[in-house]
């Protein structure tokens, strides 16, 4: 589903990028969500959840490393991630256990262009070429995007944005959405100067992302799914692996409990057979030591 989020971008193909706008030094946050999809049931019916959520900032703090002034970017708990510089539309990249600047984006190429050892958090490439370059309206300025293929000339689902960094998301790689892995990832929100963009690059008013971290709680709240909705034969429920025990309840729309079990710890999937039930509402609810959660699902 993250894949569809990203083809559902808004954006124009003009060439109206008549200034750079530079990647941003200070006041400016970008938060990855990091989407894994669970794979034992039948396809049609695979579900994401979220697993990693990366939250960075730049504050205007420099930093000198090799006789080049960048600026620092940390995780916006203030954790030192590298330092990152802006080279006239060539953003370069130093990363907290190295001295050595790696080229992460190019803002200088036109279509046809090669470039050569691109550096990502997640791949390492060699070669890619420039399929296109255009243009997107982010709140009222229009960016340059480069479209990209990889050294196979496969076209790579993910594309760079001018003062932004990757659609992705930042330090992710233009390929990472491609892969059979089940790993997805998108450039949650983005904002600078106190503008704030979401994963659709649609202005959502003044004040910075909110700043989001997996705690035990939503880690749970993420990872419990019920699948398929409706159904008429079978409802599968996927929940994280816990190491306690925790009962799970299905009750129909009048309070009418119709199914109780206890799941034994590390468990992570349980079925029920429903195609004896009267059609209808129902809500399963999970209970643990972190609370109770609910999901609604329709008898058909």
């Amino acid at each position: 589903m993250v894949r569809k989020f990203l083809m559902l971008l808004t954006f124009t193909h003009t060439f109206l990028f008549a200034q750079y706008i530079p990647f941003p030094t200070d006041n400016t946050v970008w938060v990855n969500h990091q989407y894994s999809t669970g794979g034992w049931w039948p396809p049609e019916y695979t579900a994401e959840y979220l697993s990693v959520i990366d939250n960075f900032c730049v504050n205007n703090e420099d930093t000198l490393i090799n006789t080049s002034l960048y600026t620092k970017l940390i995780f916006c708990d203030g954790a030192y991630r590298g330092a990152i510089r802006d080279n006239g539309g060539q953003i370069f990249f130093v990363s907290k256990d190295s001295m050595n600047e790696m080229l992460v984006y190019d803002f200088t190429v036109d279509v046809g262009d090669t470039l050569l050892n691109i550096y990502s958090d997640w791949t390492w490439f060699d070669t890619l070429y420039i399929s296109d370059v255009s243009s997107m309206s982010v709140g009222g300025l229009y960016r340059k995007t480069i479209y990209l293929e990889d050294k196979n000339h496969n076209e790579l689902p993910d594309y760079w944005i001018e003062g932004i960094g990757c659609s992705a998301g930042l330090l992710v790689a233009p390929s990472l959405n491609n892969n059979l892995s089940g790993i997805f990832v998108r450039l949650y929100c983005f904002s600078s100067n106190d503008s704030t963009f979401n994963y659709n690059y649609s202005y959502t008013g003044s004040g910075g992302c909110q700043l989001n971290y997996l705690s035990d709680d939503n880690f749970f709240e993420e990872q419990f799914y019920i699948f398929p909705n409706p159904t008429n034969e079978v409802l599968y429920i996927q929940i994280p692996n816990l190491t306690e025990s925790f009962e799970i309840t299905i009750y129909s729309a009048l309070g009418d409990k119709v199914y109780s079990a206890n799941a034994e710890p590390n468990m992570s999937k349980l079925s029920v057979p429903v195609i004896d039930w009267k059609p209808g509402i129902y809500f399963v609810t999970v209970k643990n030591s972190m609370g109770v959660y609910s999901r609604k699902f329709i008898r058909s």
